[in-house]
């Protein structure tokens, strides 16, 4: 699934590709666009594909889109909405996974107005409903929580890029949520921060979080890494309620002054995957490239 938020007058789209059997290309199978759809939406700002279903923001418009897939056609199943209308920028990010959706709003308000939120949806059926709303435990105005949220199993991950440490700006921030046992409400577990992290590193920046299993990958983009802005990436791993900080990850020999490395990052199983958005490549000023991880190694 790929989101293309700048698609006819930012109205955006989004492309899903099939993998063709017994091969190792991928076929087009839908573009999926929205009934409502206008400019400046930015309708695939973010997106998530879990088996036969797809979510998209779409932040202009406060809202977010699910759609189920029925053999090769997807369609329009439902539009989520924030329950409080203050959620500025609702859509910032989706994640999806089971029958779970989370929808970040950077700009909702908890008790701060401007602070962030995200949003948790349970499907039953083909009807989805917000199971609760989360905000971090130590909400300041203009954190950015929700800029990044992602799903897995009973743990949601949600970032924070513009929070403060105490003694720098834009640092950024996960917080990490868990179901209770028997109920459909979420707690906050932890909350994580770069061990060396420096000003304006944005943690989290452009969605740049995924969680699989005990094991959180956060992106940096902006941070120092030998030269500016050649950007990281940190791995966490849960031990009981604990979650530590195991590495840090660079582009090591292939460090590039504004490289953004750490510009996404993607987990599953034991694969890390990490985007280095404008890293020079055999001679190609910012070509951008991924790196690949074994998270057992790391």
């Amino acid at each position: 699934i790929i989101g293309v938020y700048t698609k006819s007058s930012s109205r955006g789209a989004i492309y899903i590709f099939k993998r063709d059997t017994g091969a190792e290309t991928w076929t087009e199978q839908s573009k999926l666009t929205t009934s409502d759809g206008s400019s400046n939406h930015y309708f695939g700002w973010g997106v998530s594909i879990t088996s036969d279903y797809a979510i998209s923001g779409a932040r202009g418009n406060n809202k977010a889109y699910i759609f189920k897939r029925s053999g090769t056609s997807w369609g329009d199943e439902t539009i989520l909405t924030a329950s409080d209308a203050t959620s500025h920028n609702f859509g910032s990010s989706v994640a999806i996974k089971g029958d779970y959706a989370v929808v970040g709003a950077k700009n909702g308000d908890s008790s701060v107005s401007g602070s962030g939120a995200a949003y948790v949806y349970k499907r039953s059926g083909t009807s989805w409903t917000q199971q609760d709303k989360l905000v971090g435990s130590d909400p300041v105005q203009y954190d950015g929580f929700g800029h990044a949220v992602d799903i897995d199993g009973d743990y949601i991950a949600v970032g924070a890029a513009e929070k403060h440490s105490p003694s720098l700006a834009d640092v950024g921030a996960i917080y990490i949520f868990k179901k209770d046992t028997g109920a459909e409400t979420w707690t906050e577990q932890a909350k994580l921060m770069a061990s060396d992290a420096g000003a304006n590193d944005y943690l989290t920046n452009w969605g740049s979080l995924s969680i699989s299993g005990d094991t959180v990958v956060a992106g940096a983009n902006y941070h120092d890494t030998d030269v500016s802005s050649a950007g990281a990436a940190y791995v966490w791993k849960r031990s009981g309620t604990t979650w530590t900080e195991v590495k840090k990850l660079t582009a090591g020999n292939h460090i590039t002054t504004d490289g953004r490395f750490g510009i996404s990052v993607g987990i599953s199983g034991n694969t890390i995957v990490v985007g280095a958005g404008y890293e020079d490549v055999d001679g190609v000023t910012h070509a951008g490239v991924l790196h690949v991880y074994d998270s057992q190694l790391v």
